[in-house]
């Protein structure tokens, strides 16, 4: 089985919520309360700090996006074949993102096989195997990492 780029950039850059809500009675009176969760994936919560930052403090997204896509450009270095593509397409989907401030180069592709916003995601595919998982999971620790580097930094500024 074989994945795409846009597949897997769907599955760890959109926003996945699972909604659930319960209702409870008050007995006598007879009035329902309602308590909604909502719980975001790993990765959709990763997505929505980007978009966040994107909009909050485009000059701090510019430096976490560049320090991304470095981390994915030495990860690739240890990487062979279809995962060490998909690494590299990604790296530099994060570099165009850190060029120009916007999220549009993370974006997945459009149904027509095109990025909205212009930007460099090729249609890549990668085997699903074994090691796939510890790839995204790779992936999303590098994310992450750089995350949390930036919002440390700017709330140690202050």
């Amino acid at each position: 089985m074989t994945t795409d780029i846009s597949s897997v950039q769907s599955m760890y850059l959109t926003s996945p919520i699972t909604a659930s809500s319960t209702q409870q009675s008050s007995g006598q009176s007879g009035n329902i309360s309602q308590a909604a969760s909502v719980s975001m994936s790993g990765p959709g919560q990763l997505w929505s700090e980007l978009q966040s930052l994107a909009k909050s403090d485009p000059s701090e997204f510019k430096a976490v996006t560049a320090k991304i896509a470095s981390q994915l450009t030495s990860a690739e270095s240890s990487m062979s074949g279809q995962q060490a593509s998909f690494v590299s397409n990604l790296a530099k989907s994060f570099q165009e993102a850190s060029q120009t401030g916007s999220m549009s180069s993370l974006e997945p592709p459009t149904s027509q096989g095109q990025n909205p916003g212009g930007g460099g995601s090729a249609q890549s595919s990668i085997s699903a195997g074994p090691g796939d998982d510890s790839l995204f999971q790779q992936i999303q620790s590098i994310i992450s990492n750089a995350l949390s580097s930036a919002s440390s930094s700017t709330t140690g500024s202050t």
